[in-house]
């Protein structure tokens, strides 16, 4: 009688607390609420993120693949990258399934191919690309070359006009025409 009574109530107990279907949007909102978070500290703390990161499109995971939600928490571009960064400059940095690094615009279209085995996001109108088998590279935003970093071992995005380099355990900078 009781037992009986008091297992049929965990019972549906335990139905009602099954939540799995929410999942996917409680991950978008916890997702949508920490880029606004990023957003008020960048803001707050100097001046004005708009010219780096742009929040339209949020990048986020479903499975095994990335894509990007709009701030209402729809797909914009489907989940079909390795890995996917913040848009800048217009931008974002993705991985295709053959792990290669491109760029893509807002509508999901390359406007830089996934032909690198790595890359920065763009910042300050370019990004460094390493070719396979080649040298680091500055690019702009149409994939032009600007100038190859030879003996450097790694890079960092453009700010106030220079980019962090590394040679050697070395550290310096460059300029926007590659000169150390």
């Amino acid at each position: 009688g009781e037992n009986a009574t008091a297992q049929k109530i965990t019972t549906s107990l335990d139905k009602k607390r099954n939540f799995s279907f929410l999942k996917i949007p409680i991950l978008a909102l916890v997702i949508l609420a920490l880029a606004g978070v990023a957003y008020w500290y960048f803001n707050k703390s100097s001046g004005s993120v708009d010219s780096k990161y742009s929040f339209e499109l949020i990048p986020v995971k479903s499975g095994e693949n990335w894509g990007y939600i709009d701030t209402k928490g729809d797909y914009v571009i489907n989940p079909q990258y390795k890995t996917a960064a913040l848009f800048q400059q217009g931008l974002a940095l993705v991985q295709d399934s053959n792990e290669n690094y491109g760029f893509i615009d807002k509508s999901g279209k390359y406007v830089i191919e996934p032909k690198y085995v790595s890359a920065t996001s763009f910042s300050e109108g370019y990004a460094f690309v390493t070719p396979f088998n080649g040298f680091i590279t500055c690019i702009d935003k149409n994939g032009k070359e600007m100038f190859v970093l030879k003996d450097i071992d790694k890079v960092y995005e453009f700010k106030d006009g220079f980019a962090r380099v590394v040679k050697d355990f070395k550290e310096g900078f460059v300029d926007g025409t590659g000169k150390l």
